[in-house]
């Protein structure tokens, strides 16, 4: 599956682009900080603590990347890589 960045939400094209930085790695974890769930990559956690939306938009966006081919699970709980495929669009965004 071909996939152009064009046809990506920001929030997929915010997170590629987090997770290339990161050496293709992201992750979705629960703390204090984040109240709740909140994809994390490079350093910085996707969530507003005045609008849990904003956090859901973004683990939403984690589930379509799956089913774009664009993620892959990785090794533990909540851990994702981006796929060959993620990093040719990631090149595409750079």
């Amino acid at each position: 599956m071909v996939t152009t960045p064009e046809w990506l939400t920001a929030e997929q094209k915010e997170l590629i682009s987090a997770a290339s930085a990161s050496n293709g790695q992201l992750s979705v974890k629960v703390s204090m900080k984040t109240r709740g769930r909140a994809v994390c990559a490079n350093g910085k956690s996707f969530f507003d603590s005045d609008d849990p939306s904003v956090a859901l938009r973004y683990i939403e966006a984690v589930h379509s990347l799956l089913e774009l081919y664009l993620l892959h699970k990785s090794e533990g709980q909540g851990n994702y890589e981006l796929s060959n495929s993620g990093w040719e669009v990631s090149h595409q965004l750079s």
